[in-house]
């Protein structure tokens, strides 16, 4: 009952979002060292930023992020951006490891051609498992927008 509860809350949430960019974290994402990636835009610049990746078992990552500019008072759509944001991750593999992630980045979106070039440092906390607190997985991201 817990996960149609689950599947209906998250089916809801993506009538909300719009926009998309799909694409690639490379260096550490959870349980690889290439993940594709996608975003998903809601309402008052906040996002869902997943990524998903294959080769020591199966890792998903889902956050929740927080978007801002600083340097900019109108939301130019070609900027530099920030994000902040937290999240969950699982391995799926032998053993199968799952705890909470954040997150902290910056981007650059580019209008021609409609590209996302950033980097980000995704700490991770392991709930299950080791409980261990791994700080090395640094990424850069490479996403394709569509609008």
């Amino acid at each position: 009952m817990k996960r149609y509860f689950f599947i209906v809350c998250f089916l809801l949430t993506l009538t909300e979002l719009k926009a998309q960019e799909v694409g690639l974290r490379v260096n550490n994402t959870t349980g690889s060292n290439v993940g594709i990636g996608a975003t998903f835009f809601s309402e008052n610049s906040q996002r869902l930023h997943t990524s998903v990746s294959f080769n020591k078992g199966f890792g998903i990552e889902a956050l929740w992020d927080y978007m801002f500019n600083p340097f900019s008072e109108n939301n130019a759509t070609e900027a530099l951006n920030f994000y902040v944001g937290t999240g969950l991750f699982t391995l799926i593999s032998d053993p199968t490891e799952f705890g909470i992630t954040a997150e902290i980045g910056a981007e650059y979106r580019f209008n021609e051609p409609p590209l996302v070039l950033g980097v980000d440092w995704r700490p991770q906390f392991e709930i299950i498992q080791e409980g261990a607190f791994r700080a090395n997985s640094f990424g850069i991201n490479i996403r394709w927008c569509f609008n």
